[in-house]
């Protein structure tokens, strides 16, 4: 099955260019990982990337029901 995605033309060419931005539409934006992309991340090799992603990205044990969930979130503040 193909999946159709839309988005505005710009996006394609959005770059964030982090704190040298003017603008401060994502000042305190969180965003949220699954436990699937966030294992993803985990086997990333060591490097600059995985860097990033060791200060960035917290863990979060949330209850879900009756069972533990694990996922994981930006640090507030790492979008800038």
């Amino acid at each position: 099955m193909r999946t159709r995605l839309l988005r505005p033309e710009y996006a394609e060419r959005f770059r964030c260019i982090g704190p040298t931005c003017e603008d401060s539409c994502c000042v305190g934006w969180r965003v949220d990982i699954d436990k699937a992309t966030y294992m993803k991340y985990q086997s990333i090799s060591p490097g600059s990337l995985r860097v990033l992603i060791d200060a960035n990205i917290v863990l979060m044990p949330t209850l879900c029901g009756r069972s533990r969930v694990q996922s994981a979130r930006s640090r507030p503040g790492s979008l800038r």
